[in-house]
């Protein structure tokens, strides 16, 4: 129950960190036009971004390409136009844009890393780490690689990797709450329940109201033997509305 609660948390959480990349990338694109009057191409890679934040992402991807035709020589496009082909889960058709975006500019830290996340649905781990290095290499500074490289060495099982990168995230930005939950999962998995709850108090501190916390803490309290603590927050879940909480109490016959 607790790992599925993280899930859906964690999917909902990347959907959201998805769009302010796409975001970052309509501002790069300001720094990387030319000044004078709106050339064609542009004003059809604008209309493309548009169409991609309506969720139109297949009239996104032909605007694109009509902006490509016009120019191809601005890695933005093809980045833009990948991203695109990702919400479509056409990872290699995605890839294949990141691809052309870095071969144009080199130090497009944001192209590898998007580059990673395809090369990490496809199964490539090892690919998708080398492309987050890269990422980090170019800017050191992103929180949101690091915390994405964290999720790709969890996955192969190197779990310290993963808390190190969580860690450093946190160090960068410290209001990243995604990443006090997934740290908290983690530690879970080892059995480091008391920091477990230590992150869900931090993500509890940035969100009083978030039922998820209150809930997954309760479970770790649970698995420390602190079973007054794990229900109380159970209850207080219930009362802000979870429904996995709710479930749980009404089959002990207790109410919130």
């Amino acid at each position: 129950m607790f790992m599925r609660e993280i899930s859906k948390l964690l999917t909902i959480i990347f959907l959201i960190a998805c769009f302010v990349l796409l975001l970052n990338s309509l501002s790069e694109a300001d720094d990387k036009k030319p000044q004078q009057a709106k050339a064609p191409e542009w004003e059809l890679f604008e209309k493309g971004n548009g169409l991609f934040l309506s969720g139109k992402y297949q009239e996104a991807i032909n605007t694109y390409t009509k902006a490509i035709e016009l120019n191809q020589k601005v890695a933005l496009f093809y980045n833009n136009r990948g991203f695109a082909y990702r919400h479509l889960e056409n990872f290699k058709k995605a890839i294949e844009d990141y691809n052309k975006a870095i071969v144009l500019d080199p130090a497009y830290a944001g192209a590898y890393n998007n580059r990673g996340i395809a090369y990490g649905k496809l199964g490539n781990h090892t690919q998708e780490i080398a492309d987050y290095n890269k990422a980090i290499e170019l800017d050191p500074d992103d929180a949101v690689v690091y915390y994405d490289r964290g999720i790709a060495h969890g996955k192969i099982g190197r779990y310290q990797q993963e808390l190190a990168d969580y860690n450093k995230a946190l160090q960068l930005d410290p209001k990243l709450t995604a990443v006090y939950y997934k740290r908290a999962a983690t530690h879970c998995r080892l059995g480091n329940f008391y920091q477990a709850i230590a992150d869900f108090d931090k993500a509890i501190e940035v969100n009083p109201k978030d039922a998820d916390a209150y809930y997954n803490r309760g479970v770790a309290y649970g698995r420390t033997g602190n079973y007054d603590k794990e229900l109380e927050d159970i209850k207080r879940a219930a009362r802000l509305g979870h429904a996995g909480a709710r479930q749980l109490l009404r089959k002990q016959g207790l109410t919130w």
